[in-house]
């Protein structure tokens, strides 16, 4: 071996990595000016579009597709932390919504998936007309079958996010990994972790950490095969890691019920006695997955208001017959309306 060509290229990438730790000091610096800028003109730390650009213009002058991944992950991490770590808490707007949680019962609604403008647009315009202000909205979802619809991604955030302030309601959606959670963090601003990340304790820990700076509400959905005990014990990695703004969600259970298909898991609904005894978090109820069938969803949800739960999260479409997912457990809005009038009267 030749130690001292060895040496001298050592020597070159030390030299490398001393400019490339200068670069990134000063950038961190420019994203801090920037980020004050923003908020001085009241606008969203994240830009999509101006990401999307960073990395297009990466491609370009790579022109290596072999590489590609590998410099577009650095300039993902990069950006995500970045912007994250100087990413202001919202503490007003945190405190907003704590409040409408917990000074009487509350609705959550919306479509399974974002789909598009008008579907997104007519929807929020009837739920803020009926007097609910959490609207929610699938952008990434965790889908069981491979090439049903994933969801719109990047491409539904803005959509999602903005047509929501129009309507001065509060977005509602999941992430499914903490990566999502870190470059998008500000466009949800209330989280849910659905019932497949119910048991993926370290990203239950993740999200607490990144939550508690400005106790961001996360509702945690019940597993379907998962027990009280687990539910209480997976909202404990939320709660220890420093976030108290947790609400616990049953959507229903796997039995032997299932074998007649008339609902689409068992309801829970007796699972709040159990809740009630062992955690003092608010406890909310989704009739739609639990009855899988629209017909159902409004007996399940007066039962659920009749029994004490703290609100409901209901699947809303405008067009249920053509939903892209989760079309025939949706309700129309004037059931929804129905449905809200018992549960605020």
């Amino acid at each position: 071996m030749n130690k001292e060509e060895l040496n001298r290229i050592r020597t070159e990438i030390d030299k490398i990595d001393n400019e490339l730790f200068d670069n990134l000091l000063n950038r961190s610096k420019l994203v801090e000016e920037l980020h004050k800028i923003k908020l001085n003109c009241k606008e969203n730390i994240t830009d999509i579009s101006r990401e999307l650009a960073i990395k297009n213009r990466i491609i370009s002058l790579l022109n290596n597709p072999a590489k590609e991944k590998v410099f577009l992950s650095i300039y993902d991490t990069i950006i995500r932390e970045l912007k994250f770590n100087n990413q202001p808490a919202n503490i007003n707007l945190n405190t907003e919504i704590s409040i409408e949680i917990s000074k009487k019962k509350f609705m959550i609604a919306g479509p399974c998936s974002v789909e598009n403008s008008i579907q997104i647009e007519e929807l929020a315009k009837d739920i803020s007309n009926i007097g609910i202000k959490f609207l929610r909205g699938g952008i990434f979802k965790a889908r069981t079958n491979p090439i049903s619809f994933q969801g719109l991604g990047i491409d539904g955030l803005e959509l999602f996010y903005n047509t929501a302030k129009k309507y001065n309601l509060y977005t509602v959606s999941e992430f499914l990994d903490i990566e999502q959670a870190q470059s998008y963090y500000e466009y949800f601003d209330v989280i849910v972790i659905g019932s497949r990340n119910m048991t993926n304790f370290e990203f239950l820990k993740k999200i607490g950490y990144l939550t508690a700076k400005n106790n961001k509400p996360v509702i945690l959905k019940r597993g379907f095969g998962s027990t009280i005990d687990e539910l209480v014990s997976a909202s404990q990695y939320l709660t220890n890691s420093g976030n108290e703004s947790v609400i616990l969600c049953l959507r229903g259970i796997r039995t032997f019920e299932q074998s007649t298909d008339f609902y689409r898991f068992t309801p829970d609904l007796h699972s709040i006695i159990e809740l009630r005894v062992k955690t003092d978090l608010p406890i909310i109820f989704d009739p739609s997955h639990s009855a899988g069938n629209s017909k159902y969803v409004k007996d399940l949800s007066i039962a659920a208001i009749n029994l004490g739960f703290d609100g409901l999260m209901i699947e809303t479409h405008n067009q249920p017959d053509i939903a892209l997912s989760d079309g025939k457990q949706a309700i129309s809005t004037k059931v929804l309306q129905d449905i809200n009038s018992f549960l605020t009267k």
